[in-house]
């Protein structure tokens, strides 16, 4: 068989070498099994337990052990096509000789299928909300497993998506084509969550159509025409998002605009350009007083902004990547109120965020 250098097939084998922020979502492979004129397996240690990848070229059914294989076939891959060559008990791939053991076929019958996906997103529709992943890099220290991921939660047969952090959440609508009678006839009353990282998100872009199965087993099955892969999810706080709910579906009582503190985007930018990258996310102090301006607080070093338009007395703390992106992606008419126990919304269309207060017990 033969894998060509700018194939698809090549594509998801590279993707495999890249390492994730997410942990356990690695995708260093136990074992290769090779079925013929159907496709790959590649069985891995983590929470993503494996990923088949659909090449009917395969001229031989086999199973090769460990990780190196991945490393053989990618090590040309950027110059070359990769020939792999089977005979009765060893594949040679790039001059690199692996014993191989019998495998059954049958294995494949396992797979589960998605027969009628809950969404289903284009190549266009990804490349539009993959800077949400953003939000949840600050949560490296705290919940690494929540780090650099995305998350999908249905509610009473509505699907949201949503990016949380310690300092952050943004709840919005999914932006692909969802079946409405799919989720309700699964979870058509009920609340559940599921977490897909990143890692996933890269082999999605590689497709040019994905369709994504939320499995009332926690985990999450992803379809193409190039691969078929599983992820077992972790759990997330379903109280937290039921309550932001609410606040969606209420109207806020008092608003005012971000605008004011667009005044600080540059200070921003530079500060978190500029921050330890081994040490854990800054957080600033912003107190805003009404008609004069507001002050930003880091550790004892202070800067303050004039600005009359502002009609607020208000004080809350942030973490400084969370600002700098919110300043990136959102209007200077986002709306601005205050919530329960400190929190803040901000409102940006049907895109809603939800400020955490630090202080908060």
């Amino acid at each position: 068989m033969v894998i060509t250098k700018d194939s698809a097939v090549a594509k998801i084998f590279k993707e495999l070498l890249k390492a994730p922020k997410t942990q356990k979502a690695t995708t260093v492979s136990t074992s290769v099994e090779f079925f013929k004129e159907k496709g790959i397996i590649v069985n891995l240690d983590g929470d993503i337990s494996f990923i088949f990848i659909k090449d009917k070229t395969v001229d031989k059914s086999c199973s090769i052990q460990g990780s190196f294989i991945i490393s053989a076939i990618c090590s040309p891959l950027s110059d070359t096509d990769v020939t792999i060559t089977f005979t009765d008990d060893a594949a040679c791939i790039n001059g690199i000789e692996f014993p191989t053991s019998e495998i059954s076929e049958d294995k494949l019958d396992s797979l589960a299928t998605i027969a009628a996906p809950h969404i289903t997103f284009t190549n266009e529709q990804l490349s539009k909300i993959e800077k949400d992943f953003d939000i949840t890099l600050g949560n490296y220290f705290i919940s690494p497993t929540m780090v650099d991921v995305m998350s999908f939660a249905v509610n009473e047969g509505n699907l949201y998506r949503f990016n949380s952090s310690s300092a952050c959440w943004k709840i919005s609508n999914v932006e692909a084509d969802v079946d409405k009678v799919q989720l309700e006839q699964d979870y058509g009353h009920t609340t559940k969550i599921w977490t897909m990282p990143h890692k996933i998100f890269d082999f999605m872009k590689i497709a040019d159509t994905t369709k994504v199965y939320f499995t009332d087993y926690n985990s999450i099955l992803v379809d193409s025409n190039e691969f078929f892969l599983q992820f077992n999810c972790r759990n997330t706080k379903t109280t937290k998002f039921k309550s932001y709910l609410n606040y969606i579906n209420s109207v806020p009582e008092k608003t005012v605009k971000l605008a004011p503190l667009f005044k600080a985007k540059k200070f921003f930018d530079k500060i978190v350009e500029n921050t330890y990258q081994l040490e854990e996310d800054i957080n600033a102090v912003i107190k805003f007083t009404s008609g004069k301006g507001f002050d930003i607080t880091i550790d004892s070093g202070k800067i303050s902004f004039e600005c009359s338009d502002i009609s607020i007395t208000k004080e809350f703390e942030l973490n400084t990547s969370v600002i700098k992106y919110l300043l990136d992606n959102l209007s200077e008419d986002t709306i601005v109120t205050d919530r329960d126990n400190g929190e803040m919304e901000l409102i940006d269309g049907n895109s809603h965020y939800f400020i955490v207060n630090f202080n908060q017990d």
